[in-house]
């Protein structure tokens, strides 16, 4: 399913200086400054052999530059080096660049495969102004070299070394005794387990947990055959990468190990034991085996009641899911058999996340700005404060400035016909013969233009947040008209006559998004996009009044999530008193109010179907 809700931001502003992230545009000499780029890069990785992709060259710069005020994307491009002129010009404002190895995100694994990332600020305070911006780039993922020792190699039959990541997202590598040359892998936390067969064929691993992990780390395994005592960590530093030196002492003898991982959300936790071995004379008795957790300031464990087990082709897996838990909050954790028996050399720790509010979900905060549409500057109705306003922090925009071409119609404004103080009221519109839904919606109105082709309006659709909700609550009141609307190519079965419909939904992603409404290619698939990781619609748009005050109705939506473990950076929700917008095509008068929007962070989430 696609939805853009732009093209019910109709009759538009005239264009601001650039509506999306794209490879540059001609201004006027006399309204622009320039940012002059050197890139430079650290270099400590071995000589290049492979690649992935088969393309791939670490030194080939991708540039992304970001304006701070508004938080869109203004230049773009794959390969800095045919920049000729090696400047980009841009109006005056503050300007993130973000420059990294064109072509891989550096989130694969495999040999020889170094991923850079530099960036840096420049400010262009006048017009004319040329800023010279040095960009260093270094390295963004990390490294792992492994070698067996010669005591090691004489006393087994063979060794292998696994190298893992402990979470859903599998990044591995197998290092064998004849091939340890050094592999990178993203940023995760791993583990690394070794494998031997002893000379009497017997076969045996042991599991070496690495967290903490960042970029620019070079991990060292040394396998050797233990003597006395423990391996040590010994940190170094050559510059530019952090190189952990570990001896790991490797025994012939099996004992209490368990692969342990976490899925930390705000009130509740996914805990896993995995490749659970067990010491000679141990006896594993599924029914006993719990996992046992308590925060990181007690001194006193809780048992979690529902651990199961699942038999997998590698072994058991034990599974648990804690709930009740604090928001922020540090939590030990660890795999027991009966009342104590430990089966990971050391407990575990997780960190719950926040749970946090959507800024101005009540819809309090609105004010009076002087804005530009495309006739003229006019006074327009903002849900934020002034000062978020005027500091480019607001979180919600409306399509007001769309509307205003003609005059002041403000067809997103405030209300006091609420549940509780103010609410946001959505009225549609028809502005010079264009039908102009009304919306509200997290994100930023870009630009907007007229042309013998009609009405074009491109918006940026979500704002930062890294939480995971799992319902989207809130109050609505919706009185529909019927659709007097209808634009030259409206969804099957949509035409005049019929009740106009509402829209409200909440999707959590992992980018930002330029929709235009003209062009479908940009209108976000919110069910096949990767970058998409939940989503939640209300179920019907049709006339709505409850018992609540002013009459109006409650609604819960639940995020539906495509996967437990991915996490997002930005949150999109969308209000629109006509449903199909999109396509032109709605109701003359239709209205809906909302008010009170809170999100629920106590309930186990839905996984999509």
């Amino acid at each position: 399913m696609k939805n853009s809700i732009c093209a019910m931001i109709l009759l538009l502003l005239s264009v601001i200086a650039f509506p999306g992230c794209q490879s540059g545009e001609t201004l006027p000499e006399d309204e622009v400054g320039y940012v002059r780029l050197a890139i430079s890069e650290t270099v400590t990785t071995n000589p290049r052999a492979t690649a992935i992709p088969a393309d791939y060259n670490p030194k080939k710069w991708a540039v992304d530059i970001i304006n701070n005020a508004s938080q869109v994307c203004v230049y773009k491009t794959d390969d800095w080096s045919q920049v000729t002129s090696g400047q980009v010009a841009l109006k005056k404002g503050s300007y993130s660049i973000r420059v990294h190895s064109s072509g891989f995100d550096g989130q694969n694994v495999g040999t020889d495969i170094p991923y850079y990332v530099g960036s840096t600020v420049a400010v262009i305070a006048e017009i004319g102004d040329v800023v010279n911006a040095t960009v260093n780039c270094t390295l963004a993922n990390v490294k792992v070299t492994v070698d067996f020792a010669a005591d090691l190699l004489a006393r087994v039959n063979a060794v292998s070394a696994q190298v893992y990541s402990t979470t859903d997202v599998a990044y591995s590598w197998t290092f064998t005794q004849n091939n340890t040359e050094s592999v990178y892998f993203p940023v995760t936390d791993l583990v690394a387990k070794v494998t031997l067969v002893n000379q009497k064929g017997q076969s045996y691993s042991m599991e070496t947990p690495i967290s903490g992990v960042k970029a620019r780390d070079h991990y060292l395994l040394h396998y050797k055959m233990a003597e006395t005592g423990n391996g040590k960590i010994n940190i170094t530093v050559d510059g530019s990468m952090t190189v952990y030196d570990l001896p790991i002492n490797v025994t012939q003898e099996a004992s209490n190990t368990a692969l342990l991982s976490a899925n930390a959300w705000s009130k509740f936790a996914y805990l896993k034991a995995a490749s659970v071995t067990h010491a000679e004379g141990v006896s594993l008795d599924p029914s006993q085996m719990k996992f046992q957790y308590k925060p990181a300031s007690s001194n006193t464990w809780t048992s979690a009641v529902d651990a199961v087990q699942i038999a997998t082709a590698d072994g058991d897996v034990y599974t648990a899911t804690l709930q009740g838990l604090l928001p922020g909050t540090q939590y030990d954790y660890r795999l027991v058999l009966g009342t104590g028996e430990a089966f990971n050399t050391a407990k575990s720790s997780f960190v719950t996340g926040m749970d946090t509010a959507i800024p101005n979900g009540s819809f309090e905060n609105w004010c009076t700005r002087s804005a530009g549409t495309a006739l003229s500057s006019k006074d327009t109705r903002f849900p934020s404060t002034g000062d978020e306003y005027d500091s480019g922090t607001r979180f919600w925009d409306t399509s007001n400035r769309g509307a205003n071409s003609m005059g002041t119609k403000d067809p997103t404004k405030d209300t006091d016909v609420s549940v509780s103080g103010m609410a946001a009221q959505l009225q549609s519109i028809a502005v010079a013969g264009n039908f102009a839904a009304a919306s509200l919606f997290t994100g930023n109105f870009e630009s907007a233009s007229l042309g013998t082709g009609g009405a074009t309006a491109t918006i940026t659709f979500g704002r930062p947040f890294t939480a995971r909700p799992s319902v989207l609550n809130g109050y609505y009141k919706y009185t529909p008209v019927n659709i007097d609307k209808v634009g030259s190519n409206p969804p099957a079965g949509v035409v005049a006559g019929i009740p106009d419909e509402c829209a409200i939904y909440i999707a959590l992603s992992k980018k930002q998004y330029a929709v235009k409404n003209t062009d479908t290619s940009t209108w976000i698939d919110y069910e096949n996009d990767d970058n998409i990781i939940a989503y939640g619609t209300l179920p019907s748009g049709a006339a709505a009044a409850g018992t609540e005050a002013n009459e109006y109705a409650r609604f819960s939506i639940p995020l539906k999530y495509k996967n437990l473990t991915d996490k997002p950076s930005y949150i999109i929700v969308v209000c629109s008193a006509s449903k199909y917008g999109d396509y032109m095509t709605g109701g003359v008068g239709s209205t809906l109010l909302v008010d009170e929007f809170t999100l629920d962070y106590d309930t186990l989430p839905i996984l999509w179907q």
